[in-house]
């Protein structure tokens, strides 16, 4: 999925290394923010870092799941979330 950026507040943050896990955009908050697949995340640690499920599962947990930056902070959906668009 592709999100379109320049309808986005500036200060709309992306996880690095995350886009084809992008599913959506969640406006439930205060603003609009990039919502991520957790699973398909933790899938692109599994390939691209050569990394164990579980440890893919924990490096997710600790460093980006966990990181609150502000407003514009991503949102990450687990397993049975729905899809926008």
């Amino acid at each position: 999925m592709t999100v379109d950026f320049s309808s986005m507040p500036d200060d709309t943050m992306t996880a690095d290394g995350f886009d084809q896990a992008i599913i959506g955009v969640d406006s439930k908050g205060e603003q609009p923010v990039v919502k991520y697949d957790y699973n398909k995340c933790v899938a692109i640690l599994v390939k691209d870092n050569n990394m164990s499920h579980e440890s893919a599962m924990e490096w997710m947990d600790f460093n980006v799941v966990s990181a609150n930056v502000g407003p514009g902070t991503p949102v990450f959906c687990y397993p049975d979330c729905e899809e926008d668009g």
